[in-house]
This record gives C-alpha cells, sequence and structure tokens, in this order.
C-alpha cells in the first residue's frame, strides 16, 4: 500500500469516528467501504456496478469530499 492511499484512508477513517460516535455503526460504515471496492453485498448488483462504471468519480466524488472536510474541520 503507498503512502497516499495509506493517507487517504486513515483520513477517511478519522472522519468516520468524529461524524459517528456509535461504534457500531462505524463498524458498519468501514465494512460497506469494504463492500463497494470488491462490489460485495448491494454493491455487486448490475445496477451498482453498471453505475460505478458509468459515473465520472470526479463529479461524484467532490460535494461530499468538501462536506466531509468542512465537517471534519
Amino acid at each position: 500500500m503507498d503512502d497516499c492511499h495509506s493517507e487517504v484512508v486513515r483520513g477517511l477513517n478519522e472522519c468516520i469516528v468524529r461524524l459517528e460516535p456509535d461504534k457500531v455503526r462505524r463498524s458498519s460504515a468501514s465494512v460497506q467501504i469494504s463492500d463497494y471496492s470488491s462490489a460485495k453485498a448491494d454493491f455487486g448488483m448490475e445496477l451498482a456496478i453498471t453505475t460505478r462504471t458509468e459515473l465520472d468519480p470526479g463529479d461524484d466524488i467532490r460535494l461530499p469530499f468538501r462536506e466531509l472536510a468542512y465537517a471534519c474541520s
């Protein structure tokens, strides 16, 4: 794992901890990230996979990251 990737993962985990006080829900969020990355559970459905490949991640991720950055600052 390169340093940039581990830094992003660390930052995401820090945001989850700050935004969600409940440990069970934190764990659920973490598992869902893993499920998304490997297309498991609901993220493995045809619609979810098709949407992942058709959408420009840059367009979809800008607003949530801005909101996360604001919430974590």
